[in-house]
């Protein structure tokens, strides 16, 4: 029985830097608490759950992404197969069952979905295969193009679950991690989509809802919801 959490940003982060535990790690770098680290992000979403193992994120299909609610706060949605832990939650947060919505074939339902809009290309440099990540355009939108290329390569990625996606508004977001001379860091970029589409093929549209949706699922990515419409 899946849950979702939803938990203020800034709460949780003046959370981890009460923690002993956690003054003592970031003293000398304080950075490795900043909102826009994606290892940051991982470590405190992972934080509510407790020891969970040596895939805890995969073996309880836990998602996220932030969602930036009107007039409120920045929050935490995450979506997850067992509950957080009472104990480690702040005081605004809130959790509850996912409902189970009987899910039909050709209801028409608007869609939110936080995913890493990347194309990845293989080629050789001296003989050396490397592999090159590109954002997928998002900057060509037309009546003729239907939001450019995003739109084409979001269609196929919500196939065979959904057919007939559009795009109503779309946020692109690009997070650092610390950075030091014996490591080149992560760069993780987030595309926050907002749309509609027809339900066709239910079990693939659950198995998305459970598993998420592409890559970076640990650092904020993958996570879709839905709403049906009619």
């Amino acid at each position: 029985m899946p849950f979702l959490t939803l938990i203020p940003v800034h709460e949780i982060l003046a959370q981890a830097y009460s923690s002993i535990a956690v003054e003592k790690l970031q003293k000398p770098n304080r950075r490795r608490l900043d909102i826009n680290n994606p290892d940051t992000r991982h470590r405190l979403v992972m934080g509510i759950f407790g020891n969970l193992g040596e895939n805890p994120r995969s073996d309880n299909n836990i998602l996220f992404r932030v969602e930036q609610q009107p007039a409120k706060a920045p929050a935490f949605l995450i979506r997850s197969d067992i509950a957080p832990d009472p104990a480690k939650l702040t005081p605004n947060s809130q959790t509850r069952i996912i409902e189970n919505t009987e899910l039909q074939p050709k209801k028409v339902v608007a869609f939110r979905l936080s995913i890493n809009a990347i194309r990845r290309h293989t080629k050789k440099i001296n003989g050396e295969k490397i592999v090159e990540a590109i954002p997928v355009r998002a900057d060509n939108c037309s009546e003729n193009s239907n939001y450019g290329d995003l739109n084409y390569w979001l269609q196929q990625k919500l196939s065979p679950g959904l057919s007939d996606v559009s795009i109503l508004n779309h946020q692109r977001e690009v997070i650092h991690s610390s950075k030091d001379l014996k490591s080149k860091g992560k760069t993780i970029q987030i595309d926050l989509i907002d749309g509609v589409g027809i339900i066709e093929e239910v079990s693939a549209l659950e198995n998305m809802l459970n598993k998420g949706v592409g890559r970076a699922k640990a650092y904020g990515c993958g996570l879709l919801t839905i709403k049906v419409l009619r």
